[in-house]
């Protein structure tokens, strides 16, 4: 029994480190607010999710909801799945 709680104890120490290195490795898309202005990061895999998910107009950018004001969040650059690059000016 104590061999089988110390090996849980070493694959749960294995998985931390594993998530660790995960996410030293991610990437992110600076997102800007239209409306207020405040920035934040997301995953650049969750953008790309929606990138390809959507199936609206190629020419606009993925869109998130700004969690400040509700306004409309831009990418301030990201080269979409689709070979375009956006910008925000």
């Amino acid at each position: 029994m104590a061999k089988k709680k110390r090996k849980d104890k070493i694959r749960e120490r294995i998985k931390k480190r594993r998530r660790q290195e995960r996410e030293e490795k991610r990437e992110y898309v600076r997102y800007k607010c239209i409306e207020c202005g405040i920035e934040e990061e997301v995953p650049k895999d969750v953008v790309e999710m929606f990138d390809i998910l959507d199936s609206g107009d190629i020419s606009v950018p993925p869109r998130f909801d700004c969690v400040e004001c509700g306004g409309v969040m831009e990418p301030i650059k990201y080269k979409g799945v689709h070979g375009i690059t956006y910008r925000l000016e």
